[in-house]
């Protein structure tokens, strides 16, 4: 919940393990202890959704987990997170956007190694939204009092024998199957495309059909590889393809005949426009009633934006809005949340 710097800096020093979100200003001076930090001037409290900037917002460690490891990781590095994530835990990971580190992380997380047999939950920082492109976003991490502008942060968190980590996601958009789109390589930038098998620039198709951008493109791909391919592992027994719902790939915005995008396409892979959704009508209809297993939730920023949803309450969903959302890889327009249940449970 949203906290008093004074009574977050008194829980860091009794010894508590904290996920901490806030300006940039009230992250800095915090006393060394076990927790990280990202910046973020959005949260959903409590009393509904509000932009705040002179308190912090607290998650705390769920109590049945041990914190293992505080690491930053460099953008030539982050292929080492799941190989220091705990076989039977979960990596809290935190990284600046648009940073080196956010960017290839971004096109790069589903071909690491074992990426997708351990549990990596976490979020990409943000600033106000006017300051964008002004000010750098940050990450702390609080047992070294150091902070970053380029680098992800992990937080590497085991778990007892008789309990598990699992992820789950909100994502209220569904696909218009009526066109489907898919490119030739990677990336955040995208014009020539094919649509429906037929050769097209998406910039025009978007305006020709009035096609509302603060919708994103959707996917029902999880990703990853094989043969050094991005695949299809949807029906993989390992995965749920984030029980049943779509992946969101959001629009930053047009350039010229170029359209961008806060996380990148992969070749191959079948895209749709997403049918228009209101966030706060369709959140309420697909939420469930927290349980005892709840651990900490974060909602994209473009959720917060494009759904009016300031001084409108998710019930029992509190947390940061972000840049960019991570379950194994990068979403947008996506509530993430963990839960810690007990074996023998689903």
């Amino acid at each position: 919940m949203l906290t008093e710097k004074n009574t977050v800096a008194d829980m860091i020093r009794s010894g508590q393990t904290l996920m901490l979100s806030g300006t940039e200003e009230m992250l800095t001076g915090l006393p060394e202890g076990n927790w990280v930090g990202g910046t973020s001037s959005y949260f959903m409290n409590e009393d509904g959704g509000q932009k705040c900037l002179d308190k912090i917002f607290v998650s705390k460690l769920p109590p049945d987990a041990k914190l293992e490891l505080i690491k930053f990781y460099d953008a030539e590095h982050l292929a080492d997170i799941s190989g220091d994530s705990l076989d039977h835990g979960f990596t809290y990971l935190l990284m600046p956007f648009e940073s080196q580190a956010h960017l290839k992380y971004a096109e790069k997380a589903p071909s690491f190694p074992g990426q997708f047999a351990k549990i990596t939950i976490g979020w990409v920082a943000g600033v106000l939204l006017e300051e964008i492109g002004k000010k750098a976003t940050k990450v702390f991490n609080g047992k070294t009092g150091q902070s970053s502008e380029t680098d992800a942060l992990a937080m590497h968190c085991s778990l007892p024998k008789d309990k598990y980590a699992t992820i789950s996601t909100i994502n209220i958009y569904e696909a218009d199957t009526s066109a489907t789109v898919t490119f030739t390589s990677n990336g955040f930038e995208i014009g020539d495309c094919l649509i429906n098998g037929q050769p097209a620039n998406i910039v025009k198709y978007i305006k020709e059909n009035n096609i509302d951008i603060n919708h994103p493109l959707v996917t029902h791909f999880r990703f990853g590889t094989r043969a050094n391919r991005i695949v299809d592992l949807t029906e993989h027994p390992m995965f749920e393809n984030y029980g049943g719902n779509y992946v969101n790939v959001s629009f930053a915005g047009i350039n010229g005949d170029k359209a961008l995008l806060y996380a990148p396409v992969f070749e191959g892979v079948k895209y749709y426009f997403a049918k228009p959704a209101d966030y706060f009508t369709e959140f309420r209809k697909n939420l469930t009633a927290v349980s005892d297993e709840f651990a900490f939730s974060f909602s994209c920023i473009l959720n917060y934006v494009n759904s009016n949803l300031d001084g409108k309450v998710t019930e029992g969903m509190y947390g940061p809005f972000t840049f960019g959302e991570i379950a194994y890889q990068l979403l947008n327009q996506t509530l993430v949340y963990l839960d810690i249940k007990k074996l023998g449970t689903t």
